[in-house]
């Protein structure tokens, strides 16, 4: 359950999984939203806006696989640790960044490294866009 004050506004972001699309047919779909204004009182119904669902291409899943490829044919091979991988989407660009670490950098918090080699994957192409080795 989520709590808005007067004039807070909230926004859900949510991957579709097992869905089917067609090349070209926009699925169109509303949220029925449950809400309360008091706390004692019953529950009132309302539809969310209109959204679509789009087919984005891969899945930073994928993304991980392809840039482990690409950092095995890489001149830093020998340095990264493959089993310390973190992979974030980046939706502002449609891409995702899988950031490996070196073997011996340390873990500044979780998923990030002293050094390391990042990798960005455009997600609808599956192509590796940009690499990079780098040190904080």
């Amino acid at each position: 359950m989520t709590v808005l004050e007067p004039g807070s506004h909230l926004e859900i972001l949510q991957e579709a999984k097992s869905i089917v699309l067609a090349a070209t047919t926009d699925i169109r779909s509303r949220y029925k939203l449950d809400y309360q204004i008091v706390s004692e009182d019953p529950f009132y119904f309302a539809h969310s806006n209109e959204f679509i669902v789009q087919s984005a291409g891969m899945n930073c899943k994928q993304a991980k696989q392809i840039a482990l490829e690409h950092a095995q044919s890489s001149l830093y091979w020998n340095s990264i640790d493959a089993n310390r991988a973190t992979v974030r989407w980046q939706g502002e660009n449609q891409t995702c960044m899988v950031d490996f670490a070196w073997q011996d950098a340390e873990q500044i918090r979780s998923g990030l490294w002293t050094e390391g080699y990042s990798v960005i994957v455009g997600a609808r192409s599956g192509q590796v866009i940009e690499e990079n080795a780098y040190e904080r």
